[in-house]
């Protein structure tokens, strides 16, 4: 069993000092309510900014934020954060180990050209799949939720399905649905970590964050303000060998690295 702490909190606006403070905070409550995974939204210290200001070295001062609150609490912290390499900008999630390390990241493959993010960013190319404590997870941002392929493709190797994201107000019907549809049909758990507040004009919903059992019926949580989801991988076993869909390959080996190639050289 696993313990995941939805971690949503309002990022604010291009202002990464003020939201790495709510983050940590939020990390720290998460900890000590016995989270082993702390999941927050996508680009948590900028917001969803289309300024390459905000896109960040692997030192850069986000990354040792999000690697030292992993590292004094003890836990696994999944952020999305604005990244550069090689002259590059991705949306990326980062996962931090409770050693401060780096154990995986994931670059987002379908950027939301709508706002411009395609011209400002650099699509990624692989997915990725990590373990923590026997239960495998993959991870997808935001819009990559409207193309159900890139979840087909990974999702027979993986328990849970992560998906951080600044998915607004106004579309929020379509992001409940949306998430319910990846966790029936892929026979998964789908925590889905949004963000609340403003930001760039647009409004996003307090408490839309959701959780999902391999059956589609939401999945409990703690009954306080840590929003810690249990999830089993035996569950996702049992879904699956009780409705078998066509073409799940569970029990294989996933042939998917725990980094995208670009990540290799992790620190």
């Amino acid at each position: 069993m696993l313990k995941v702490a939805i971690g949503e909190y309002d990022t604010g606006w291009q202002d990464p000092e003020g939201s790495l403070a709510r983050a940590v905070e939020l990390i720290e409550k998460r900890a000590r309510a016995g989270a082993r995974l702390v999941v927050l939204p996508e680009t948590s210290p900028s917001g969803f900014t289309m300024s390459s200001d905000y896109a960040e070295p692997q030192d850069g001062k986000s990354m040792q934020a999000f690697a030292a609150a992993a590292r004094n609490n003890e836990v696994y912290v999944l952020a999305g954060i604005a990244t550069r390499r090689n002259n590059k900008c991705y949306n990326t999630a980062v996962l931090f180990g409770p050693d401060g390390m780096i154990n995986a990241a994931y670059d987002k493959q379908k950027l939301f050209s709508y706002a411009g993010e395609d011209r400002v960013f650099s699509a990624g190319s692989d997915p990725v799949i990590f373990d923590i404590d026997g239960v495998r997870a993959t991870v997808f941002i935001c819009y990559d939720l409207r193309f159900p392929l890139l979840f087909k493709e990974v999702c027979p190797y993986a328990d849970l399905v992560l998906i951080i994201a600044n998915w607004p107000e106004q579309r929020d019907k379509h992001w409940q649905v949306l998430t319910q549809a990846r966790a029936i049909e892929n026979q998964v758990y789908v925590i889905a970590v949004n963000r609340c507040g403003e930001g760039g004009g647009l409004r996003y919903k307090g408490g839309a964050s959701v959780a999902f059992q391999p059956c589609g019926e939401p999945a409990p949580r703690s009954d306080d303000s840590c929003n810690i989801v249990m999830v089993d991988p035996g569950k996702v076993s049992e879904v699956r060998a009780g409705f078998p869909v066509a073409g799940n390959q569970s029990e294989a080996e996933s042939p998917f690295g725990p980094f995208p190639r670009s990540w290799r050289a992790s620190r």
